[in-house]
C-alpha cells in the first residue's frame, strides 16, 4: 500500500512535465508563426515603400512584385488579415492591377474613409491626376456614397474642366446617393456658388435654387458655414434676381447668427434704403456704423452708394474717399470715384 501511494506522484509529475513540455513547444510554434508573419508584412512594406518612392517603372513594378509576395506569404498565418489586405491592395495599383486593388479594399471599412482623404491630401499638393484616381476608387469602393462625385467636382474645377464639374456635382445630389463623410447642405451650396461664379455660363436662378435647397435642408457643420451660404443667396437675390426682400432677410439671417459681422449689417442698410428711399434712415443706420466701426470700409462704401443713388455726389466722392483709405488698393473704389468726378 505503501509502494502504491509512493508511485502515484511520481507518474503524476511524469504526466505534468509532458503537458508543459507540450504547451511549451507549441507557445514555441506560435510565436514562430507569428513572427514570421510579421517579419512578412514588414519586409512587403518596406518594398510598397520602395515601389511608390521610386520614378523608374520597371524598379517600381519590381519593388511591388515583392512586396506583395511578402505580404502573401505572411498573410497565410498571420491572425489579423486586415494589415495584409491593406499592402496588397497598395502593391496590386501600383502594379496597375485596379480589379485586384479594389477587391483586396472592399472587406476593409474604413478604407472608404482612407481613399477620399488621400484624394483630398494629392488635391492640396495639385497632384490632379491622383486625386481623381483616389477618388474614382471611393466611388467604387462605396457605390451609394455621393461624396466621392462631390470631390471629383471639386477636381473638375482645379484642373479647369467646369463642364466636367457640373456633372460631377449634379451627379453628387442626385436621390440615389447618400452623403457619408459631409454635411449635404455644404455640397448644396457649392453647387449653389458654382452656377453663381463659376460656370462657363452663370445660371443666377440654378444657384439661387441650390443655394435654398441647402439652407433648407439646414445639415452645416458650422455655423459660419450656414452665414456664408445665407450671404451667398443674398448676393444673387440682390444684384441678380433684384428679390431686395428676399435679401434684406437673408442679411438680417446673418446678422442674428453673426450679430458682429459689420460688412452685412451695411449691405443690410443699403438694401433697406433700395427698397424704401429713406435717405435720413440709411445716412443714420450707415453713420452710426461707421462710428461703432470706424477702420471698416463698409460703412463708407455703402453710404456712399446711398448718396450717389440719391443723386449727391459730392458727399458720395467723400464716402467712398474714406474707404478707400481703410483699402487704398480697391479698384472699385478708385473707379467709382473717378467717374463721379468726371461728372459736370
Amino acid at each position: 500500500m505503501a509502494e502504491h501511494l509512493y508511485k502515484v506522484p511520481r507518474r503524476t509529475t511524469a504526466v505534468k512535465i509532458i503537458l508543459v513540455s507540450l504547451v511549451f513547444v507549441v507557445v514555441l510554434l506560435l510565436l514562430h508563426r507569428e513572427f514570421s508573419s510579421v517579419v512578412l508584412r514588414n519586409w512587403g512594406y518596406l518594398w510598397l515603400n520602395r515601389a511608390a518612392a521610386v520614378t523608374n517603372s520597371e524598379t517600381s513594378q519590381a519593388a511591388a512584385l515583392k512586396a506583395r509576395t511578402n505580404l502573401q506569404t505572411g498573410q497565410k498565418t498571420a491572425d489579423d488579415k486586415r494589415p495584409f489586405q491593406y499592402g496588397l491592395g497598395f502593391a496590386a495599383a501600383l502594379q496597375g492591377d485596379e480589379a485586384q486593388a479594389l477587391t483586396q479594399w472592399q472587406s476593409l471599412d474604413d478604407m472608404f474613409t482612407a481613399a477620399i482623404t488621400f484624394g483630398q491630401q494629392a488635391l492640396e499638393r495639385g497632384e490632379i491626376e491622383t486625386a481623381q484616381t483616389w477618388f474614382e476608387r471611393a466611388a467604387k469602393l462605396n457605390p451609394q456614397a455621393a461624396d466621392p462625385w462631390y470631390y471629383l467636382g471639386l477636381t473638375a474645377l482645379q484642373a479647369s474642366q467646369p463642364t466636367n464639374a457640373a456633372a460631377y456635382f449634379d451627379r453628387a445630389v442626385v436621390a440615389a446617393y447618400t452623403f457619408f463623410l459631409i454635411p449635404k447642405s455644404e455640397v448644396l451650396c457649392t453647387l449653389g456658388w458654382y452656377y453663381h461664379w463659376q460656370a462657363p455660363e452663370r445660371d443666377p436662378i440654378r444657384a439661387e435654387q441650390y443655394y435654398s435647397n441647402g439652407l433648407t435642408t439646414d445639415q452645416f457643420d458650422t455655423t459660419i458655414n450656414k452665414v456664408d451660404c445665407l450671404y451667398k443667396r443674398a448676393q444673387v437675390r440682390q444684384f441678380y434676381t433684384e428679390d431686395l426682400a428676399g435679401a434684406a432677410q437673408d442679411f438680417g439671417a446673418v446678422i442674428l447668427l453673426d450679430p458682429d459681422n459689420w460688412a452685412v449689417r451695411s449691405e443690410l442698410a443699403w438694401v433697406d434704403y433700395l427698397q424704401t428711399g429713406d435717405l435720413a434712415t440709411a445716412v443714420a443706420v450707415l453713420t452710426d456704423l461707421q462710428q461703432q466701426k470706424p477702420a471698416d470700409k463698409w460703412a463708407y462704401w455703402r453710404l456712399a452708394d446711398v448718396y450717389k443713388q440719391a443723386g449727391q455726389n459730392t458727399k458720395a466722392v467723400e464716402m467712398y474717399q474714406a474707404a478707400l483709405v481703410h483699402d487704398p488698393q480697391n479698384q472699385q473704389l478708385q473707379t467709382q470715384i473717378e467717374e463721379l468726378q468726371d461728372k459736370p
